[in-house]
């Protein structure tokens, strides 16, 4: 699928950067009759480097943050349209589990927002807990369950994607390194493989917004950080299987873990279960150099987890099998970038992603497009402005 170099040709879209956003923008405009051209720096997509590395994601509707559990309503509608068009399934529901200690306080935000929103949901004692869920340990817990939770299938949605891309006309090129953009009435960017024109672009570059909007004289107050994944091989067979009904679990209790730790049932390795902490993450870096300085920071933190494994996760060996890791891309406020250039209005910034981007990426890919094609947008896009930013610096001159 790959297209050679045409320099002279001038694209109505370029979209930089083949994650999981760019792939969904490149395809809503493509449906569109936009000749569409997107540019991925790694060789493949998607590739193990970025934010959409990975074989699962969970998805949820069980959101207290304002708007989004309204977005991810249209999103669920939006991935079982993506389903019957395609004929695949991407979306396995298992429910998700949500624990906390006590008399539940962080997770009863969750459930009047489900309540309110007429989403189906259990609340679970903590004898309840035991007699449902007979596979982990969790005393004095009560048990909130998220009946739409589930699991994402990231290798088919990529793979069917990057096909629809391809049939209506789209153009991929993989191994390309945008290293300047011009802009103007034509945005002209030179690239590892020469120089390309478009009309339009969208930068849906992740880890690299940062690096790439410099050439735009232009300052976004992102933060890259590392992370790390981890895969506990189960002692007793399908014990956390999807398969056998395992849910999406997280573990709401913050008090005592000074974090928020989730799990995908097994999938993505054989009989292995997934697991993270979602605020323990490290140090700010460049994402050319991800896993510098890794060792220190990522033995801590394993010893912590491998503790909580070991009380809360009975089935599970003592120690992790894999690790694996990713990086994450956020603003100030943990909220997206969805905007048009303050001084360029035909290159559109969609950045910081990182944490539920994924789930809601049909949606976002659709925002971007009407962006660039300057179609209604019935969404509130005002939380999603660079303008929020403050501390937001550009300067502008005219090329």
């Amino acid at each position: 699928m790959a297209d050679k170099n045409e320099p002279e040709e001038i694209r109505d879209v370029i979209i930089i950067g083949g994650g999981i956003i760019g792939c969904f923008t490149a395809w809503h405009l493509a449906q569109q009759g936009q000749r569409v051209l997107l540019l991925e720096q790694f060789n493949h997509i998607p590739h193990s480097w970025g934010s959409s590395a990975g074989e699962s994601r969970c998805i949820r509707k069980a959101y207290i943050e304002e708007g989004y559990s309204e977005l991810m309503k249209k999103a669920y509608e939006m991935w079982t349209d993506f389903e019957n068009m395609t004929q695949n399934k991407f979306l396995w529901k298992t429910g998700m589990l949500l624990v906390d200690k006590g008399d539940g306080r962080n997770v009863k935000p969750v459930k009047d927002k489900l309540d309110e929103l007429g989403y189906p949901n259990t609340t679970y004692s903590s004898e309840d807990l035991r007699k449902h869920f007979p596979t982990i340990n969790f005393k004095d817990h009560i048990g909130l369950f998220d009946h739409d939770g589930g699991v994402l299938d990231v290798h088919n949605i990529f793979k069917s994607l990057l096909l629809l891309i391809d049939k209506l006309g789209g153009k991929i090129q993989t191994g390309v390194k945008v290293q300047n953009i011009c802009p103007g009435t034509e945005v002209t960017l030179t690239t590892n493989r020469g120089k390309y024109r478009a009309k339009k672009v969208v930068l849906t570059t992740g880890p690299w917004t940062a690096d790439i909007t410099k050439s735009l004289e232009l300052s976004l107050p992102l933060r890259v950080k590392a992370a790390t994944v981890w895969f506990w091989k189960e002692k007793k067979f399908g014990s956390y299987s999807l398969d056998t009904g395992f849910p999406v679990f997280a573990d709401y209790n913050i008090e005592s873990w000074n974090d928020f730790i989730y799990a995908v049932p097994c999938y993505e390795y054989p009989n292995m279960l997934k697991l993270h902490m979602h605020h323990t993450i490290e140090h700010s870096i460049h994402p050319d150099y991800r896993d510098a300085q890794v060792g220190e920071a990522v033995a801590k933190i394993t010893k912590k987890l491998t503790a909580y494994v070991r009380e809360h996760f009975p089935y599970l060996e003592e120690e992790p099998s894999i690790v694996q890791r990713c990086m994450t891309t956020m603003t100030p406020d943990y909220d997206f970038i969805l905007d048009k250039h303050p001084m360029w209005d035909n290159i559109v910034i969609g950045a910081g992603f990182s944490g539920h981007g994924f789930k809601l990426s049909p949606l976002i890919g659709k925002l971007l497009a009407n962006m660039v094609l300057e179609k209604p947008i019935t969404i509130d896009m005002k939380p999603f402005k660079i303008s929020r930013f403050q501390k937001a610096t550009w300067k502008f001159s005219k090329l």
